[in-house]
């Protein structure tokens, strides 16, 4: 019931629905069964609301009980990558999810985005590359592409790839405002981008 609460938050950008999620979760914590899910299901709703610090708690708490948990690993390295000066952590984390599940499209793509964090940029886009070969319709992943074409200053195809992205939510008619606030993020940062190689 919690889950369901999230998705309609995530939905609906209401901040009663993340509470109603969270106060399901919790409530679901005090069963010993539901205790790694509820911390599962927590981390994710402090991640919709941006509280980087309570998702990464949650997740490490779900680590102390399973250390090679590769969701947990790799949810852990998506946290650590959003921050920064974290990056060589996220692709440690990001790495040990790789080892334990090395075919997981979403593994890969979090292990891209840290080792594009790093400016290995080369091996990021292969690694993305290696998710896509999967699900070549994901829009998470060809946004994630979109980021390591951009910093290697590949604009043109940079472009081609965010017009598919916008393609493919105008389709599914059931993108997010996040979903669409990633585009116009990844718009203006390639416009900059742009302007500054022409100067």
């Amino acid at each position: 019931l919690a889950d369901h609460w999230l998705r309609l938050a995530r939905r609906s950008g209401e901040a009663s629905h993340y509470q109603r999620a969270e106060e399901l979760a919790l409530k679901a914590s005090k069963r010993q069964d539901l205790a790694i899910p509820s911390l599962h299901l927590r981390a994710l709703i402090a991640l919709a609301r941006n509280d980087l610090a309570v998702a990464e708690s949650f997740y490490r708490r779900i680590l102390d009980e399973n250390p090679q948990d590769a969701q947990t690993l790799n949810n852990l390295a998506y946290t650590l990558v959003q921050i920064e000066e974290r990056c060589e952590e996220a692709a440690s984390y990001s790495a040990q999810a790789l080892a334990f599940d090395p075919q997981n499209p979403n593994v890969l793509d979090t292990h891209a985005r840290a080792l594009a964090c790093l400016g290995e940029l080369v091996e990021a886009e292969n690694t993305i590359d290696l998710a896509l070969s999967s699900q070549p319709k994901n829009p998470g992943f060809l946004l994630t592409l979109v980021r390591i074409l951009i910093a290697q200053s590949k604009f043109a195809e940079a472009e081609s790839r965010l017009d598919q992205v916008e393609t493919l939510l105008r389709r599914s008619g059931e993108a997010n405002d996040t979903a669409w606030n990633d585009v116009r993020e990844m718009r203006e940062r390639l416009r900059q981008e742009r302007a500054l190689s022409a100067r």
